[in-house]
């Protein structure tokens, strides 16, 4: 692992020399950079997991990005928006965590995504006023999106796919004031408050579990990773650049 961080800042030289030569070949370009940018991304991902100073959780969230504070000073209108969305007939979409026959299934963990890469989602957009009102003016916010987590479900262990962001829970509907409802990270259970926000770093394992008769209902909000170096910030900006691109090509298929 010493080894491969050593060699980061040498790859991005030869990448970019690399880069320089494939405009050259405009047949074989886009996959020789693709593949180089894939691999910078991967390392990038490898150097932050292996910072074992970096906390699991932020309990100085409210310092670390002010602008929360008017986030939760909103939590009931923005939970007011979701249940009228909701009342209104306008569905969440099935989040399938294991595949196979669970795919034709109706799912316990559903979604409304509301803002995609800093852009509004078109379908929805007019249902959440407020929530876009906040969330549209902060440019470290990547994504957002209700999640609706139902009574007796729950979300298996997992890990985030990138570590260019950190991610934010704003809980709006949580049953027996979290006694039987919680987010679990790196080992560590940390309930939900309504209004009120948890903020983790998603690399780390996490998992969920809703064991009350209810559902709960948090608003996720990806920011974006602050305080890295020079290289990593770089590559930080090159993996939200190419998420950004697959997402609005993806909407365009």
């Amino acid at each position: 692992m010493p080894f491969i961080f050593a060699m980061f800042e040498v790859f991005a030289i030869i990448f970019t020399l690399i880069a320089m030569f494939a405009l050259v070949y405009k047949k074989t370009r886009q996959i020789i950079l693709c593949s180089l940018l894939n691999i910078l991304i991967d390392v990038f991902y490898k150097r932050v997991i292996a910072d074992k100073r970096r906390p699991a959780v932020f309990t100085n969230y409210l310092q670390m990005f002010p602008w929360l504070h008017h986030l939760e000073a909103n939590w009931e209108a923005i939970r007011d928006e979701l249940i009228l969305f909701v009342k209104n007939g306008a569905g969440m979409c099935n989040v399938h965590t294991t595949g196979g026959n669970e795919l034709n299934t109706e799912s316990k963990w559903k979604l409304a995504m509301v803002l995609g890469y800093g852009k509004p989602i078109d379908e929805v957009k007019s249902f959440f006023p407020v929530t876009l009102s906040i969330l549209t003016k902060l440019p470290e916010v990547q994504n957002a999106a209700f999640s609706l987590l139902k009574a007796g479900g729950s979300i298996p262990p997992h890990c985030g796919s990138t570590a260019s962001i950190l991610r934010y829970h704003l809980a709006l509907i949580v049953p027996d004031k979290g006694k039987r409802s919680w987010l679990t990270v790196s080992g560590a259970d940390v309930p939900w408050k309504e209004g009120k926000g948890i903020l983790f770093d998603d690399t780390f394992e996490h998992s969920a579990c809703n064991g009350s008769e209810k559902d709960r209902v948090v608003l996720i909000v990806d920011i974006i990773r602050p305080n890295l170096g020079l290289i990593d910030g770089m590559i930080q900006k090159l993996e939200v650049w190419k998420q950004t691109r697959d997402f609005f090509l993806g909407k365009q298929s």
